[in-house]
């Protein structure tokens, strides 16, 4: 029998659907959780390769690795070059009044892919966090005056939340 007999009704919809300038994937609507998936990216000497996995909580985990192709010990061994993994847990320590909270670990909200990739989480105690490879930016919902501390290396960074609707970018390493 000829297939166009029996059509497959078990299509499932495509995950990531094009945007304006991008792909996008609208996490917190999509029920067939946990997904894993990577994207790999290169720019002139540097690629990076994001592996991520959101589960049925729709936590991210997102670990890293940066490849410097050009810097191969020789000229023919493809796979001799040097390369860096980060954890997905690499974000450093942000205390929110004093209390630890982690917003890049809330729930995804959405992934956009223009080139960079880009994720939303969902509210987290009146902040909400958007994501790139390695930074994060905290955005302030709610006109109550927040402090935010940034725990780096080097020791503590304090700095007010920026005005309603406005972001602080923190960056990682």
């Amino acid at each position: 029998m000829p297939p166009e007999a029996h059509p497959d009704t078990s299509v499932t919809p495509d995950r990531w659907q094009l945007s304006g300038d991008g792909i996008e994937w609208l996490v917190s609507q999509d029920s067939r959780l946990p997904h894993r998936d990577h994207l790999e990216m290169s720019g002139r000497r540097i690629s990076v390769i994001v592996r991520l996995e959101v589960n049925r909580r729709r936590e991210l985990i997102l670990p890293r690795t940066i490849i410097w192709p050009t810097l191969r010990g020789w000229p023919d061994d493809f796979r001799g070059y040097p390369k860096q993994t980060f954890a997905s847990d690499f974000e450093p320590p942000v205390l929110l009044d004093g209390k630890e909270v982690h917003p890049g670990h809330a729930p995804l909200r959405r992934m956009h892919f223009d080139g960079i990739l880009t994720v939303e989480h969902a509210s987290l105690r009146g902040v909400r966090a958007f994501g790139h490879a390695f930074d994060l930016e905290i955005q302030r919902e709610s006109a109550r005056h927040l402090r935010l501390t940034v725990q780096h290396q080097d020791g503590p960074t304090r700095t007010d939340v920026a005005p309603e609707g406005q972001a602080v970018q923190v960056a990682f390493g």
